[in-house]
């Protein structure tokens, strides 16, 4: 079977994307050109990630920038990610010291952010509302139940009774440890929101082998309260992301 043939060039909305665009090009024509290297979905996807950076009307400078791009997948993110500079957040000696808002022990947020953090260190950056609410009720993180409760809410209820774990996903935003964005919405830790998962991690005595050594946890307040509201295949060729790595915006 012929591999998928490249995408088309197109005018870029922004100019400050174009080697973003290129790389894209770039990256699908050196694939292509290896035997079994792209598949007809892989084609599709950059593809479809090609056009979405060709219409943004917002400049992609990180790989968060991109990962919120209109057709940008997991896979394409993964395999794009390293070829971003590398940048340190400038924070000010009170951002930085100050105390955070952490998710109580087995709470819906706990569950949330730990949920996300694991499937973020497989590779899965992003989830889904639907695949969040049934992979964080199944980690068994959570005492309370992430998704709706239907027998609780009948006519003439309260507000609480209609209050269900995922409507937490409010007050994780506010906070700025999630991220949405798209619609249908996709769900993301944000830089914080890991720091708060691998803290949560630690702190329960849980799996954190992502845990990068010598970090140090910052001063953190558990809350009482918390209440506000399949795996893609991935397989970028051996020795793509060394290419990736080479290039330099």
């Amino acid at each position: 079977m012929a591999p998928p043939s490249a995408p088309k060039k197109r005018k870029l909305h922004l100019p400050e994307n174009e080697e973003v665009a290129g790389k894209l090009l770039e990256m699908h024509r050196s694939m292509a050109e290896q035997p079994g290297g792209l598949s007809e979905k892989q084609g599709v996807e950059l593809s479809a990630a090609y056009r979405g950076v060709c219409a943004a009307k917002q400049p992609i400078r990180t790989p968060r920038d991109l990962l919120r791009t209109k057709g940008v997948e997991n896979w394409v993110f993964n395999v794009m990610k390293d070829s971003f500079p590398s940048s340190s957040p400038d924070l000010s000696s009170h951002e930085a010291n100050k105390r955070k808002y952490v998710p109580r022990k087995n709470s819906a947020p706990y569950a949330i952010v730990i949920t996300l953090y694991r499937a973020m260190i497989r590779g899965k950056h992003y989830m889904m509302k639907q695949e969040l609410i049934d992979a964080a009720e199944a980690s068994g993180l959570s005492e309370s139940a992430i998704g709706p409760n239907n027998t609780r809410a009948k006519p003439g209820s309260s507000q609480n009774d209609w209050y269900t774990g995922w409507s937490c996903i409010n007050k994780l935003i506010s906070k700025k440890l999630v991220e949405k964005w798209s619609s249908p919405a996709k769900y993301m830790l944000t830089e914080e929101g890991e720091k708060t998962a691998r803290d949560c991690l630690e702190r329960s005595g849980l799996d954190n082998t992502a845990e990068p050594s010598g970090q140090h946890s910052e001063e953190v307040v558990p809350s009482d309260s918390d209440s506000d509201e399949p795996h893609e295949p991935n397989n970028p060729l051996i020795g793509f992301i060394g290419f990736l790595v080479t290039m330099s915006f």
